[in-house]
């Protein structure tokens, strides 16, 4: 018998072508963030600085610009069993982020563990975000997918301007049904950046703690007869699909280490949302793709360069 590690069976231990598309689309935007070595933002490029390819051709870059459209963002806070030592702090963060906006920025507060809740429709109101803040619970199981994918089909309806959804999480998901790859799809066809900030490195360490965790880690060893850190090899393979679905939209994820990491993390994200180039350019005409996948180039010597990978064809 040949046994597979399934990173998903160990957390549940823990706990033929297609005919051408007509593309109607007149152009598609591509929100673009730069950052320098030392992580800040670049904002003194050119049109020329750049180059973009989709799907292997080069495009001409119609219109770039500065980003000043407003932005719409949803807070998505985990209240799941394994944040509540951490949940004021979640909150206090998220309050800080919101008054890093400006007034023209809207922002809805939603909670989630095993359900999405709504805890606040959109405001650019301090005092709704704060109170609406102060009133979440601590809740028990978590479907950090299904989170996502609900607030990107739902929250963003008749919605202008940037999408943007910022994850506060620990990175652990025991209860979604949505896959990856069909979230990840809701995002690119709702034209949605993903942010997470994810306390994934915590939740390790506090996992590996517990003697239940290392009696399973001994089990899954000898079962398999490999020497090696199943939870850690869990949380690595969650760092990468995270990190994936993120930056695949335009966003990107932060792994702080410390709690009191939490504010400087949303304040880094709240400068680089407000120091964003958006390029645009034609599609094809015709494409025998539902999705494309898109790259842009920085002609200068920058650091990082986060953009949306891919396009949904109407």
């Amino acid at each position: 018998m040949t046994w597979i590690f399934s990173p998903s069976l160990f957390l549940l231990l823990l706990t033929q072508a297609p005919d051408p598309i007509r593309v109607d689309a007149t152009f598609v935007k591509v929100p673009v963030t730069v950052l320098d070595a030392r992580g800040e933002a670049v904002r003194q490029l050119l049109k020329e600085d750049f180059q973009l390819v989709d799907e292997g051709e080069h495009r001409a870059i119609e219109n770039f610009v500065i980003e000043e459209t407003p932005l719409n963002v949803v807070l998505l806070l985990d209240i799941s069993g394994s944040t509540v030592d951490e949940l004021a702090e979640f909150k206090e963060s998220a309050y800080d982020f919101t008054r890093a906006l400006s007034r023209k920025d809207r922002v809805s507060i939603v909670s989630f563990d095993n359900r999405v809740h709504v805890i606040q429709s959109w405001t650019n109101k301090p005092d709704k975000i704060h109170r609406s803040l102060s009133g979440i619970e601590q809740g028990y199981r978590t479907a950090l997918y299904d989170a996502v994918s609900s607030v990107a089909a739902t929250s963003f309806a008749g919605i202008s301007g940037r999408r943007v959804i910022i994850v506060l999480t620990d990175g652990i998901d025991n209860e979604s049904r949505q896959s990856h790859g069909a979230v990840l799809e809701r995002l690119i066809q709702s034209s949605t950046s993903l942010y997470i900030i994810s306390r994934s490195r915590t939740a390790q360490n506090k996992i590996e703690d517990s003697e239940r965790v290392e009696f399973l880690n001994r089990v899954m060893q000898n079962v398999l007869g490999e020497n090696r850190d199943y939870v850690e090899l869990y949380f690595k393979n969650r760092e990468k699909l995270l990190t994936d679905l993120a930056e695949t939209t335009g966003g990107r994820v932060l792994f702080p280490e410390k709690l009191e990491d939490l504010k400087p993390s949303y304040t880094l994200l709240a400068r680089e949302l407000k120091n964003q180039y958006l390029l645009t350019f034609r599609p094809p005409r015709a494409s025998k793709k539902k999705f494309r996948q898109i790259q842009v180039r920085c002609m200068q010597p920058v650091k990082r360069i986060f953009h949306r990978r891919q396009y949904a064809v109407p």
